[in-house]
């Protein structure tokens, strides 16, 4: 999977290996065009990678309905954890497996 906080490096190796996986990364201190992802329609992608703290039930079924997948960063607190996995994002990326399957298996 190749991933990016540039939509255009996205975009760029969607015509270079389109056979690869790609997913697109934001948070909410980025400039409003990159937070919501508005060059999303431009970039061939599967995957969106929000920062946890953006993510709620209602934006996972949103992006669920346009085919994509949710996988969120950088995911250390166990009550984040619970709450994404609750939220049903598609993967946790964090910093402490450990703690990640104690909480959630």
């Amino acid at each position: 999977m190749f991933s990016s906080f540039n939509p255009l490096s996205v975009r760029k190796l969607s015509q270079l290996a389109p056979e690869i996986p790609r997913g697109i990364l934001y948070s909410a201190d980025m400039p409003i065009h990159l937070r919501n992802v508005w060059l999303a329609p431009f970039v061939p992608h599967q995957f969106r990678h929000p920062h946890h703290s953006m993510v709620t039930a209602e934006y996972v079924q949103k992006l669920a309905a346009q085919g994509l997948r949710v996988n969120t960063w950088t995911v250390n607190e166990p009550d984040d954890m619970r709450r994404l996995t609750a939220c049903g994002v598609n993967v946790l990326m964090g910093d402490s497996p450990k703690t990640m399957k104690e909480v959630i298996g």
